[in-house]
């Protein structure tokens, strides 16, 4: 069974842990991410079942998007950039992997 549920961990030691669990409404795989401003975590892109696959972002443990990508892809990478303001994703591919 598919699951929408993320989980979020403090990689810090001396304590390994989960922080919490987070409903994100949506069953996605193969998403990227980055944490803006320092504590807005935005995940972006991804698919589902590999049959549909999204442009939008979202706020984690958030219900709607926030914003769209200029196209739908999954896999691909990203980084912080712009003091934290900004996040880059680029690669990855689309329904037909051409990206």
């Amino acid at each position: 069974m598919r699951q929408s549920i993320s989980e979020v961990f403090d990689l810090k030691p001396p304590h390994l842990k989960c922080l919490h669990d987070l409903d994100m409404h949506v069953a996605l795989e193969h998403t990227t991410n980055g944490v803006l401003d320092g504590n807005i975590q935005v995940i972006c892109g991804g698919s589902y079942k590999l049959s549909n696959i999204s442009a939008d972002c979202y706020h984690f443990g958030r219900p709607a998007p926030i914003g769209q990508m200029s196209m739908p892809r999954y896999g691909s990478a990203s980084t912080v950039i712009n003091d934290g303001s900004t996040l880059w994703v680029t690669g990855g591919a689309d329904a037909y992997m051409t990206r």
